[in-house]
This record gives structure tokens, sequence and C-alpha cells, in this order.
């Protein structure tokens, strides 16, 4: 396939780790999509098939140097927006006291977003040790921007449900 083929040999091995985090993360992201309704389960499908067409193209465009350049400190305003979203989704008040780790009315749990969360950060370090082992291609930075803004949007999602 053009990713494996476009990957140096000496990054192969970090690539493999970046790989099985994107696995992990993606899989487990599906506790992340609300499962009421006949149409949970393929919402579920969509969205783990969204984060891996999402990691495909950006492990591409870091290859090929096509990530907008960004700041130190853009990043950080980021990773703080992050924060943010992540510690309301986890303060929110119980709405179902018979499922109290659920977010609002949803049947997504604050234990599964922890869990995602954790997946999602060794994702992250992944992507960016990856991307240490190529000789050149996007700045630090901006793979972790990329990657903050769209872990951002997978939270702002579920504060949909608060």
């Amino acid at each position: 396939d053009r990713v494996a083929r476009a990957i140096p040999p000496a990054a192969l091995p970090a690539f493999k780790t970046l790989r099985a985090a994107a696995e992990a993360y993606a899989g487990a992201a599906t506790a992340e999509v609300d499962m009421q309704g006949t149409a949970a389960p393929a919402l579920a499908i969509e969205h783990e098939a969204k984060l891996r067409e999402q990691f495909m193209r950006a492990v591409l465009d870091v290859i090929d140097d096509k990530l907008a350049a960004t700041s130190h400190a853009d990043a950080t305003q980021l990773d703080a927006a992050l924060n943010a979203t992540y510690r309301q989704l986890m303060r929110a008040p119980v709405k179902q006291p018979d499922a109290p780790g659920r977010i609002g009315e949803s049947t997504i749990d604050r234990g599964e977003i922890r869990k995602v969360e954790r997946l999602w950060l060794a994702y992250r370090d992944a992507f960016v040790a990856f991307r240490a082992r190529l000789p050149s291609g996007a700045d630090p930075d901006a793979i972790t921007a990329l990657l903050l803004r769209q872990r951002l949007d997978e939270l702002k999602t579920i504060t949909l449900y608060l």
C-alpha cells in the first residue's frame, strides 16, 4: 500500500507501534458513540472508520509535509481547550441516577471516555515518535495540533449530550 512504500525502513518499527496505537484508539472510541436507537451500531462502525481514515490521511500528510505550520503556542492553546472540554465531561452533573457514570441522557460512560483518552494520548505520543524517525516531514507541533483538533472535535460532540 502507498503508506508502507512511503515509509523509510528506519521508521518502520515506529510506524508499527503507531499503527497499533491508532487501531487501539479507533476501536475503543466506538464507546464514545451513543448506542440508543436502531442506527447506533452503524454509527459506531462509521465512527471507527472515520478515525482510521483520519489516521491514514495524517500519516500521508506528515510524510509529504502537507500539514500547515503551527506554532508551539497554538498547539498549547489547543491542548488547554482539549483539557477544559475533557474536564467538563468528567465533571458533568449526573442525569441518570441508575447510571451515574453516563454523560447526560446518553449511553456514553465517563469511564469509557477516560479509557479512550488514555489510548488517544498513547496514539498522539506514538505519532510524534514516528515523525522523529522520518528524515523529513511535518513539524511535531503541526502534528500535535492536528491530532488535538481531531480529538477536541470528538469530545465536543459528546458535550452535546450534557
